[in-house]
């Protein structure tokens, strides 16, 4: 029956067979289809790159309550990264959380610290890449005072 079916729909073209989609060559690899699509240009290489925010900000027809709001606060990155490191004994800035990695060295650091029981505090600068350059001019800064 399932033959039958799917014989109707490649004869009346609604589907491919199945031979000719394992055979459809992939117009680029899977790392670039997935880079395209994760850096909104969705596969276009004439896209110019705006991000959907930026576009929605600059559309005269976008209405007020739509449009992209700034989440800005008086606490400067860097006030955070000293707030951290001076609240927190033991605190790894990290790709992931302690609870979830999301690299090995992330992985191994946090296994590590759990081997000797040392109770530890993570923050993802995934999230933020701004904050991993914050934090890396707190450390540029700290270890030139010394």
């Amino acid at each position: 029956m399932r033959r039958l079916v799917s014989t109707a729909l490649v004869a009346r073209g609604l589907v491919r067979p199945y031979r000719a989609r394992a055979r459809a060559a992939v117009s680029q690899p899977a790392f670039q289809q997935f880079m395209n699509y994760s850096s909104g240009h969705g596969g276009d290489p004439n896209a110019n790159g705006d991000s959907t925010a930026t576009r929605l900000a600059t559309d005269r027809d976008t209405h007020q309550d739509f449009k992209p709001t700034s989440k800005s606060s008086d606490t400067s990155l860097h006030d955070i990264v000293a707030q951290d490191i001076r609240e927190n004994p033991v605190l790894i800035y990290m790709k992931g959380f302690p609870e979830s990695p999301m690299c090995g060295f992330s992985a191994l650091a946090v296994k590590v610290f759990q081997q000797y029981d040392v109770p530890i505090c993570g923050r993802d600068i995934l999230g933020d890449l701004r904050l991993k350059e914050a934090v890396k001019a707190h450390t540029e800064n700290t270890l030139r005072l010394k």
